[in-house]
């Protein structure tokens, strides 16, 4: 039904987009063919050939650990009247419901938001309450022009149940929603809908309706804005431009300590901070490491500088000192792997000896390590006294995996150590590429990891998308409470009695209630009942994010 292409924004759309709906899309669908440059509805990539091992598959999917751009097709000659409403939305019809204005600038909209190009822009939304708003305009559609393209942004979301449609002549050609992937951005997009493939034969030289409507329910007290800026109707100039595929990097960081000035580790993105006496970590060429006890230089089997405490400067006593790594975006990684080399010369006979590697999502600081989670605890003695090489650690760090900021900390602990010293940390992901439900979400984050839920829809944010939730009642309230209080992590008679005193309701009746929408049609019904009887008498899920009924993230 829906017949758009989208130039994908940068390398988190394309990773997004994962493998694509499972039907292998050979054949031609709306007009597209897979090869042909240009990414049909059933594609996420369109390099102009159907060979496999490239990047982009022989049915037109991006192939793991690849990431590909979109593609898109140069345009020219637009037929729309004030496309980028900068002559105050000259030659379209504004209808809504709304107190908000359609046509903004930053003085008459003052609320952070802004154009895609010009001073203004159009913005669909209602600062309460359900709204509708639509902007008419009468096009002129010659046979040459194939597109329909606009620029569009959501920065506030409320739900799926909030939808932008674009229509020609009444028929929906286009419909997003306030669940939409880039929810809460202000970038904008290109939204590129295709005529010909659409099969309503609208290129054919005579005048024809384009309309956008947007209409917004307020559920869970937001409602959606919806930015739209250079509206065009426009023909092809010029061939499609293929994607363009390469082998997603593996490696998120990497260190070796060599920052050119001595200790600076702050200039290399670490954190360095002493719990017990003040003995910090430094560099091998700064001093810090060295005394009468400890060799100087490297002795990690590393080249240049590592990073070290040396304890017996401390002159004695407890120490706990951490050096910890600068934040790390795991969102999109998978098998997530730490190494680095090590030579550490612990006490003899002594339990207050230690390196300890944790790991948080938090900004390290002496409380907040305190919820980080160990990932390994090292007692005895990592290569030579003095000598290198020391050994090489590899540690598994999936506990990161999701997390848009992920941190490292080493902790020396020493009563009667004499040193630990570190060098070339380097943290190593694979792209998140696996979508066994065949919704176009990556594996790692999906709240529906084994249904099919495009939409993502959690009305009641408790990290379980509703395909997945039939765990809808409340602990203590018969009240829906906000991000998913009060689940009890086991569908029951008690979530039956919720969905039965929701039965055959919708967005606009008063005891309409999304959580027990399970299949997200804006409508209570028997399809939802259904729903519930399959996951009676078990949890919720399985989800790969963070909620209550599943083990926390650290």
């Amino acid at each position: 039904m829906k017949t758009t292409t989208r130039r994908l924004a940068g390398l988190k759309s394309a990773l997004c987009i994962g493998l694509l709906l499972g039907t292998p899309a050979a054949a031609a669908q709306g007009g597209f063919v897979c090869g042909d440059s240009f990414v049909g509805p059933n594609e996420s990539c369109d390099d102009g050939n159907t060979v496999d091992g490239d990047g982009c598959s022989s049915v037109c999917l991006i192939e793991n650990n690849f990431e590909c751009s979109g593609s898109f097709v140069p345009t020219a000659n637009n037929t729309v009247t004030d496309p980028g409403f900068e002559f105050d939305g000259e030659g379209w019809e504004i209808d809504t419901t709304s107190s908000s204005p359609v046509i903004c600038t930053v003085e008459r909209c003052p609320n952070g938001f802004f154009s895609r190009r010009g001073a203004r822009w159009a913005q669909l939304d209602s600062p309460q309450g359900r709204f509708q708003t639509r902007l008419r305009q009468d096009v002129e559609i010659p046979e040459s022009h194939r597109f329909i393209q606009f620029d569009v942004a959501f920065p506030l979301c409320g739900s799926s149940a909030d939808r932008l449609s674009v229509l020609v002549d009444g028929q929906l050609l286009l419909q997003l929603n306030g669940a939409d992937e880039d929810c809460g951005g202000r970038a904008y997009r290109t939204e590129q809908i295709d005529l010909v493939g659409s099969g309503g034969g609208f290129n054919d030289g005579g005048v024809h309706v384009l309309d956008f409507e947007a209409e917004t329910f307020f559920v869970q007290e937001q409602a959606s804005v919806f930015l739209i800026d250079n509206v065009q109707v426009v023909q092809p100039v010029g061939p499609p431009q293929p994607s363009e595929c390469e082998l997603a990097p593996r490696t998120l960081s990497y260190q070796d300590f060599d920052p050119g000035v001595a200790g600076q580790l702050d200039e290399l993105g670490y954190t360095t901070f002493e719990l017990l006496d003040p003995v910090p970590w430094g560099t091998t060429d700064d001093g810090v490491c060295g005394t009468g006890q400890v060799p100087l230089g490297n002795v990690t089997g590393g080249a240049g500088e590592a990073a070290c405490l040396d304890a017996t400067a401390g002159g004695g006593g407890d120490i706990l000192s951490l050096l910890c790594t600068e934040g790390i975006d795991f969102e999109f990684a998978r098998d997530i792997e730490l190494s680095f080399l090590l030579n550490l010369q612990l006490g003899q006979g002594t339990s207050g000896d230690f390196l300890a590697i944790i790991a948080g999502n938090v900004p390290p600081d002496p409380d907040s390590i305190n919820d980080y989670v160990l990932i390994e605890s090292i007692e005895q003695n990592v290569g030579e006294f003095g000598f290198p090489p020391g050994e090489l650690i590899d540690l598994d760090l999936n506990i990161l995996q999701g997390e848009p900021q992920g941190f490292v900390c080493f902790a020396f602990g020493a009563e009667t150590a004499f040193y630990a010293q570190i060098d070339e940390i380097d943290i190593d992901a694979g792209s998140c590429v696996d979508d066994d439900d065949e919704d176009k979400l990556l594996g790692c984050f999906d709240n529906c990891t084994e249904r099919f839920n495009p939409d993502q829809t959690d009305s009641d944010g408790d990290g379980y998308g509703n395909a997945c939730d039939a765990d809808i009642n409340r602990e203590s309230t018969v009240s829906r409470v906000p991000s998913g209080n009060g689940n009890d992590c086991a569908v029951n008679f008690a979530d039956l009695g919720v969905l039965r005193a929701a039965f055959f309701t919708n967005p606009t009746d008063e005891n309409w209630n999304p959580d027990a929408d399970l299949n997200n049609d804006q409508v209570v019904n028997v399809l939802d009942l259904g729903l519930m009887r399959q996951f009676f008498f078990n949890p919720p899920g399985p989800s790969s994010l963070t909620s209550r009924c599943n083990a926390p993230r650290p």
